[in-house]
């Protein structure tokens, strides 16, 4: 069976969710996005659906390659990954994160700032999140776009703060210089890691050690979530 190509809102969402792909977090802004930009898309029987009626899009050449290729890897993503209904999280009830401030060398202190507080989001009750006790969360903010598409500049993401060392491959806030960056992470069979931005502009690859690697300071492990620009 060849790789899928075709996609409902739903799954896009998800793959938005877990940083394949630079797609609006919510089924709703994947559907109005595919059909703003005039994705292919056809209709089929599945659950979901009016009537029984699925629409799936086929995304643009860019964002079809990187699904694939997270696919190849994880050819069970869709069956492995609980589908959860859509839940708005209110301030009053629930999470209250604070933010790494990352401009400066002593970057383990916090800033709290009123406009920083998570007020109101979408947020998939199994998108990653529900698992890992709000105080172990901070906001960690995108500076420059070496990690473009996935993540732009001003965009925020959430970080696992118990994750300290690297696990297995992911995108990690590793403080370097000063400062906190976002880097991907492929940790190798020797335990050696190579740590990149995946729009390099032709920056080499870090390559360190299993030892070396030990003395890496890690922040913590990027969350499946992430949300865009915050706007005053």
């Amino acid at each position: 069976m060849g790789i899928k190509q075709w996609f409902s809102a739903s799954e896009l969402a998800l793959l938005s969710q877990h940083l394949v792909v630079r797609l609006p977090n919510s089924v709703r802004g994947c559907r109005d996005k595919a059909k703003r930009e005039a994705w292919p898309s056809r209709q089929v029987n599945g659950k979901g659906g009016p009537n029984g009626i699925l629409n799936e899009y086929m995304p643009p050449p860019e964002l079809s390659e990187a699904i694939r290729v997270f696919l190849e890897a994880r050819p069970d993503f869709f069956g492995s990954v609980p589908r959860a209904k859509m839940v708005e999280v209110f301030h009053d009830e629930s999470l209250c994160v604070e933010r790494y401030c990352a401009d400066h060398a002593s970057s383990s202190q916090l800033l709290i700032h009123e406009n920083h507080l998570i007020k109101k989001v979408e947020l998939n009750a199994d998108s990653g999140l529900g698992g890992v006790p709000s105080r172990y969360l901070k906001l960690v903010h995108v500076y420059g776009d070496g990690m473009e598409p996935l993540l732009s500049d001003g965009d925020e993401v959430f970080i696992d703060i118990r994750c300290n060392a690297f696990d297995g491959d992911a995108l990690y806030a590793i403080r370097q210089h000063g400062r906190i960056t976002i880097k991907r992470v492929q940790v190798r069979l020797d335990g050696s890691v190579a740590i990149k931005y995946d729009n390099d502009g032709g920056f080499p690859i870090e390559v360190y050690s299993a030892e070396n690697a030990k003395d890496v300071e890690v922040v913590g492990k990027v969350m499946p979530f992430k949300f865009g620009k915050f706007r005053a």
